[in-house]
């Protein structure tokens, strides 16, 4: 296997795990928002399940980054789920917006530890 194949199969495995992992984040968000959320949570229950996929997106693009996996994710988690955090910190629901920046940087920790330790094993054959 050449360089280039190698590289091609550590970033697929990359983001087959971190996007695997993140969507089934984005399904416990989804069940969790639709239970849980008012009268007509179908939208955010669906950007949120969204935004959870766009995690797993970067953190597999984002290997080669030098970071420690966990700060990595850790931040890139973060940065994806401002956006919900701060539509709920306008509607005053401050519980609610910390929780969610507490799942995307838990999601993005386990998948970038994930990740980046499955496509270490693929770089190694």
């Amino acid at each position: 296997m050449n360089e280039r194949d190698m590289n091609y199969s550590v970033l697929t495995k990359r983001l087959m795990m971190s996007i695997l992992v993140c969507t089934a984040g984005g399904v416990l968000c989804f069940i969790f928002v639709m239970r849980r959320m008012g009268d007509n949570p179908l939208g955010m229950a669906l950007s949120i399940f969204y935004e959870r996929l766009l995690i797993g997106l970067s953190i597999g693009f984002c290997g080669s980054i030098r970071l420690r996996p966990w700060v990595r994710g850790g931040l890139l988690g973060i940065l994806f789920s401002l956006l919900w955090s701060l539509v709920f910190l306008c509607e005053g629901r401050i519980l609610l917006a910390v929780v969610h920046c507490i799942f995307g940087i838990i999601y993005g920790i386990i998948a970038d530890l994930l990740a980046s330790s499955w496509s270490a094993g693929a770089s190694r054959h």
